[in-house]
């Protein structure tokens, strides 16, 4: 039939497909070998921001295959700056931040490496089109850190402030014939409360306003004292905005004026043309990364990264689990790390909102069996460790936050959505039987009945008690410290520091340097920051592609699907079959199977 035989034809291009990623592979793995990249003897660093960066690393292997092609991480960028800032050759950054995608807590980490190069003596420059994008905010935090900021002459200035919103579709679930039953542990508690509130709780839009006040009074702070401001001024100017760019270039929000040429022209190194013997130029941060010669130590700090979504599982495609953090990736990483005898400490970097429990607390058994394994962990928070994340990470010896960091909600809530009432106005009945008094308490047809709602309530407030329990065993608070942090609260990590939920504010820098005292290592020790799991080299990169978990298993789980719906499929085929002529579509009746 035309229809399968589309199929067959369609799986058949996949492996072409394949066939020429694994080919490109080795060809990229043969040219780069032969094409080392070498570097001036004077350098300006050039970085373009481009997009949502990934705290660690790209999850796939395909950077690995095609080192050219890789986005540099939070973590890369940020090593490299301060490699650079010791780095007699380099004599400043240039960073364009016109695609930058950042929240607050991600600007303050790259902020502070900026402000770490320029205490070496160092320049830094940045360039954007326009602060006028959704993280214009964020970016314009970022470019506070620089020594100048370039601004394109028709962008503008539209850093706006912070505003949190929850759309609230009760009614319109209600409207057709859905019905959302989430219960919460507790009042402040706001996950899924937009399907089932027709107003926001006061409880929960006051931790709101603290939380955004919170982190816009940080940004005001650190930006007017960077731009010789006062801190009135500057919100003036915000609740102004947007501003031309002339005008940002008359209030002293930015430096200069110009297109993205004319900033590159200006950051050529040196005052003068350079001597024959001594070249000089720019090079892209990413190709100075990838020279830069590997420290062994033999001291190793291990990073390890919790970013996205916590679900229960193992990573299985090659292209990774981006935005999703599954137990077993994390405990892979933590087991190797536990079993490196040269690791001493573990930076657990976070960037979550939560996620399932049962998956987070899988995580937070790995982190407390390297801690009791005699080593240091310091829980490394970006830009979320809210709820399940923040749970992983009370097993940390210490806890750092940025100012900006969503931190807390240490609540839970859960529930389901029902389609019952919505099935049954479009005529359709859903005819059940059942064996077990609660076999159907979480089928999306119905709605809990009171036995099933006590008993799902029971659930949430053994899942809360241990939430709270942990957290107040392990930040040594009492039960009226425990219930004014608890009870679903949100705070900022300026906030989360003063009522004890973290020990201080930082990042990667700031981590390092508390693993080392920690651990009983000297300031200037010699350490290596391992990332786990480790980096595939190319040869096993490629080997991952196609073996478990790969390319191979896609296939494998194609055939899979194939043989059990060959037969539907084969019923279904002359439905998909389009003839000329008048000659009737004729039915197949019995099983088809698809060829050998």
């Amino acid at each position: 039939m035309r229809f399968l035989r589309f199929l067959l034809w369609l799986f058949a291009a996949i492996g072409v497909l394949a066939t020429g990623v694994f080919v490109a592979a080795v060809a990229a793995l043969v040219w780069v070998q032969e094409h080392e990249p070498t570097l001036p003897d004077e350098i300006v660093l050039t970085l373009q921001l481009d997009g949502v960066l990934d705290e660690v690393r790209d999850p796939s292997v395909i950077p690995t295959l095609l080192p050219g092609q890789s986005r540099l991480s939070l973590f890369d960028i940020v090593r490299a700056l301060d490699v650079a800032a010791t780095d007699d050759r380099v004599s400043g950054v240039a960073v364009d931040l016109s695609q930058a995608v950042l929240d607050l807590a991600e600007a303050a980490e790259l902020r502070s490496a900026i402000m770490r190069f320029r205490a070496s003596g160092k320049s830094a420059t940045a360039f954007t089109e326009s602060f006028d994008d959704p993280a214009a905010l964020a970016n314009y935090y970022l470019a506070t850190g620089f020594e100048r900021i370039d601004l394109q002459p028709s962008g503008t200035f539209s850093a706006l402030g912070i505003t949190a919103a929850v759309p609230l579709v009760a009614d319109l679930l209600e409207e057709h014939g859905i019905q959302a039953e989430f219960d919460r542990r507790h009042e402040y508690k706001g996950v899924m409360i937009g399907l089932t509130e027709r107003e926001l709780p006061d409880t929960v839009r006051g931790n709101l306003r603290t939380l955004i006040t919170s982190q816009f009074e940080s940004f005001v702070a650190d930006a007017a004292a960077a731009r010789n401001l006062s801190p009135q001024r500057l919100r003036e100017l915000v609740d102004r905005a947007p501003l031309s760019a002339a005008d940002a270039l008359a209030q002293g929000l930015v430096d200069r004026l110009g297109y993205r040429d004319d900033w590159l022209d200006s950051q050529m190194p040196g005052d003068h043309e350079p001597a024959a013997d001594k070249p000089a130029g720019t090079v892209e941060l990413a190709d100075y990364r990838e020279v830069l010669d590997a420290l062994d130590s033999g001291v190793r700090i291990a990073v390890i990264e919790l970013a996205g979504s916590i679900a229960r599982g193992e990573p299985d495609l090659p292209f990774g689990t981006r935005y999703r953090a599954v137990s077993g990736r994390l405990a892979e990483a933590i087991g190797q790390a536990r079993e490196d005898t040269s690791v001493r400490g573990l930076i657990l970097r976070i960037d979550s909102p939560g996620g399932d429990y049962i998956a987070s607390d899988a995580m937070r058994d790995s982190v407390a069996r390297f801690r009791n394994s005699g080593r240091s962990v310091v829980a490394s928070m970006s830009g979320l460790a809210a709820s399940a994340a923040y749970f992983v990470a009370v097993e940390a010896d210490r806890i750092l936050a940025h100012p900006g960091t969503v931190t807390g909600s240490i609540g839970v809530a859960g529930g389901k959505v029902s389609f019952g009432r919505a099935l049954a106005r479009h005529g359709i009945a859903v005819a059940r039987e059942s064996v077990g008094e609660n076999a159907a308490m979480y089928a999306p047809t119905d709605r809990f009945d009171a036995h099933q709602r006590e008993r799902h309530a029971a659930i949430l407030d053994g899942i809360y008690q241990e939430f709270a329990g942990r957290v107040a065993d392990r930040r040594g608070l009492g039960p009226d410290e425990l219930d004014h942090v608890a009870r679903g609260r949100v705070w900022s990590g300026s906030d989360a520091l003063e009522v004890g939920l973290v020990d201080g504010l930082g990042g990667f820098h700031e981590a390092v340097r508390q693993v080392r005292e920690l651990s009983g290592l000297t300031e200037g020790q010699p350490i290596e920051l391992v990332v786990f799991p480790r980096e595939p080299d190319r040869l096993e990169a490629v080997r991952s592609m196609l073996g478990k978990g790969g390319l191979l298993s896609v296939f494998a789980r194609l055939d899979s699907v194939l043989r059990t719906a060959g037969p539907v499929l084969g019923l279904l085929g002359p439905l998909f079959e389009v003839r000329s002529g008048m000659s009737a579509v004729q039915p197949e009746i019995g099983p088809a199977t698809l060829p050998e």
